[in-house]
């Protein structure tokens, strides 16, 4: 049976097309959907996920690109789709139950933690009184806070705290931030001979396959703010806690973002997993064609797969 691929995305870009153009080399047809224009009926006297151009019959693997914004109903609604079509066998990637596990910067310092990755300390609060208390605390004690939305990416919406006079100009702070929630993430400094950075690290089907250093023009390291991108060795230890971080969140593709610090055997400490990662800033400073890669590795033979 030819199989026949759907990428979830609310935009095309390039992303979309680099998948497209691998599984068209391997001739295997895929279409572009938007996760909004999937619907439930029940038609013949059955339950039915209606995808969009697949007419009466599911596809064999889905990827997740993109899962535009909305209400809380119609997010739900969404991922609903997403578990739907895990439990009719369709090889989703990522899975919803890891979206979820990933989107959400809470449950993965978490679940980090709780499973011996090294991650930053962190507080998630809806009280404003106990989330300036504890930013206070840390300050007094010679540390830094970054506060950031618990949904977010591409360095959106990041606030560092670094002292007390700080704290009180921050406006945020003074209202309900977006969604009513507070992640608090302790400030990992780097050494203060070296320039500030992070690196990034693609993980496919539970190997690690490429490695960036993100260089940023503010302490914030995302490419989509500017930073620039370099080549780095995928080290022995980069490479291990970026596939323990996957694995504990049950992510098939994730962009894992790591910052060193010597206060910790391993090296480095993961500050956030990306369960919907892009990868184009690591395949600028990759000689092998990443998406070639991950296409391989998503299209590899397993047991129970297609």
């Amino acid at each position: 049976m030819q199989i026949r691929v759907v990428i979830f995305s609310d935009e095309k870009g390039w992303h979309t097309r680099a998948l497209q153009k691998e599984f068209r080399n391997r001739a295997i047809k895929t279409k572009c959907v938007d996760l909004a224009d999937c619907f439930l009926e029940f038609k013949n006297n059955t339950s039915t996920i209606v995808i969009p151009g697949f007419g009466d019959h599911l596809p064999q693997l889905a990827i997740v690109r993109g899962i535009a914004g909305g209400s809380l109903e119609q997010i739900t609604k969404r991922l609903a789709i997403l578990h739907l079509l895990s439990a009719q066998g369709v090889n989703v990637v990522n899975s919803a139950l890891a979206i979820e596990k990933s989107i959400d910067k809470g449950m993965t310092s978490f679940l980090l933690q709780k499973n011996g990755i090294p991650t930053p300390q962190f507080w998630v609060t809806e009280s404003f009184d106990r989330a300036k208390k504890i930013i206070i605390n840390r300050i007094r004690s010679g540390n830094k806070i970054v506060v950031k939305p618990l949904f977010g990416s591409q360095g959106q919406g990041l606030n560092l705290i670094e002292s007390e006079k700080n704290l009180e100009s921050y406006n945020l702070l003074k209202t309900n931030p977006k969604g009513g929630v507070f992640y608090l993430q302790q400030f990992v400094q780097v050494k203060k001979n070296l320039i500030s950075h992070d690196y990034r690290v693609f993980v496919v089907k539970k190997t690690a396959i490429a490695a960036m250093k993100r260089i940023g023009k503010t302490w914030i390291h995302n490419k989509s703010l500017g930073a620039k991108c370099e080549k780095c060795n995928l080290t022995l230890n980069l490479k291990k806690l970026a596939e323990d971080a996957t694995r504990v969140l049950g992510l098939n593709i994730a962009g894992v973002d790591l910052i060193q610090d010597s206060s910790v055997v391993e090296g480095f400490k993961v500050i956030e997993v990306n369960g919907v990662p892009a990868w184009r800033g690591i395949q600028s400073v990759n000689d092998f064609n990443v998406t070639m890669k991950m296409v391989d590795l998503l299209l590899e033979k397993q047991t129970g797969g297609y």
